[in-house]
């Protein structure tokens, strides 16, 4: 599965150096040998336990060791590491200079991604019933009077943008093609993201409002 090049072999040599190591006191973290991702299990012998440093530098090395589109799945893992994670995790940050370039190749991949109108089904379906995480959260006259004021003399996005005859024909016919979903309570036909705020376990006729 991974290319027969230098970074493979310096792949496997981290991963050895750790597990002949004598017994590591400071702080670990569990790396899959094969990512779960491309297959990987979570048997004992597909897991060692890398430093921070350590476990960059083989998800790095991964970026290299594979093709598309398992190299797509490498790097988006890569990024995720970076930017994500627990309180309690003591990530490893590269300089600035690796970091820019890592999250240029990650903007590049959301850019040329494209979410069928299956998949947007499934991410919607699974996303149905979850309540969102501000939902009944009162703010206080405070927080309000922040937001006010950060939004005074701000200008949206698209204010005073003409779009072409074209541009509002593809935009008609994409509105029309849209994914959408029938409510089981009121039978009204809504867009997911609409269904998602306003039907299914919310719907206004399943609780009586």
């Amino acid at each position: 599965m991974y290319l027969p090049n230098k970074y493979t072999r310096w792949y496997y040599q981290i991963i050895e150096n750790a597990n002949t190591r004598p017994k590591f006191d400071g702080y670990t973290e569990k790396h899959h040998i094969i990512p779960k991702s491309l297959g990987g299990s979570n048997l004992k012998e597909n897991l060692v336990r890398l430093t921070a440093r350590e476990h960059f530098l083989c998800h790095w090395l991964l970026t290299k060791m594979l093709k598309d589109p398992e190299l797509i799945k490498m790097k988006r893992a890569l990024w995720r590491m970076l930017v994500k994670g627990s309180d309690f995790q003591k990530r490893y940050l590269p300089n600035s200079r690796i970091y820019a370039s890592l999250r240029s190749q990650y903007g590049s991949l959301r850019k040329g991604a494209a979410t069928s109108n299956e998949a947007k089904l499934k991410i919607s379906l699974a996303n149905t019933g979850k309540t969102p995480w501000n939902k009944g959260v009162a703010r206080s006259l405070e927080e309000k009077n922040k937001i006010s004021i950060s939004r005074l003399g701000s200008v949206p996005w698209n204010k005073g943008i003409s779009r072409t005859s074209e541009e509002k024909h593809k935009l008609s016919i994409a509105a029309k093609n849209r994914t959408k979903i029938q409510c089981q309570h009121c039978d009204i036909i809504v867009t997911p993201s609409n269904y998602k705020r306003w039907h299914g376990d919310n719907c206004k006729v399943m609780l009586g409002v």
